[in-house]
């Protein structure tokens, strides 16, 4: 039966193409892989039609796997340029920071957490968390331990509590 199906795959890539798109937004993580497998797939699918029916479909085949290595190229450049950004301008200097109120969120242990941080003249002023969906002292007071500290990276001591560790650390990416 699956080789039944992968069969009908490799005779209708263009349904495998689709499955593939849709993939690929919905794991972005997995975006790379998915289109190297739909290259070697496509490949594969010439391969067999030209062994089979002795029809080249390579001038079609060839510039779409061109395609998708450019693009996983320019996918896993363009992610460690801003892994590599975020890497040497952390921890943020609020200093730096202009005046007003800054909107954030961040995934804790049972969904996201959205906070607003206003500051002024470089200092921490307020936090409001805005949305989440943690216990309900699991974020019990760290906007008082970053404000007290100024500092986005504060050491942060979380309520003892199940899940606390990952909702601090939500919080922590939320505010940043």
């Amino acid at each position: 039966m699956l080789k039944l199906k992968l069969e009908n795959l490799l005779l209708r890539p263009w349904r495998l193409f689709f499955i593939t798109i849709i993939l690929a937004f919905a794991f972005v993580y997995a975006r790379l892989i998915l289109f190297a497998l739909l290259g070697v797939i496509l490949l594969l699918s010439a391969i067999k039609v030209y062994v089979t029916e002795k029809k080249s479909y390579f001038s079609y085949i060839i510039p779409v796997i061109l395609f998708i290595i450019i693009f996983g190229v320019y996918y896993i450049v363009d992610y460690n340029r801003v892994v590599n950004y975020m890497a040497k301008h952390s921890p943020l200097d609020l200093e730096l920071v202009l005046d007003g109120t800054y909107e954030g969120s961040a995934l804790g242990l049972r969904g996201p957490i959205k906070t607003k941080v206003t500051i002024e003249d470089g200092k921490i002023r307020d936090i409001k968390v805005v949305q989440h969906q943690e216990a309900i002292s699991a974020l019990n007071g760290l906007k008082e331990q970053v404000i007290a500290q100024n500092r986005l990276d504060a050491e942060l001591v979380p309520p003892t509590i199940h899940g606390s560790i990952e909702a601090t650390e939500g919080f922590r990416e939320s505010i940043t």
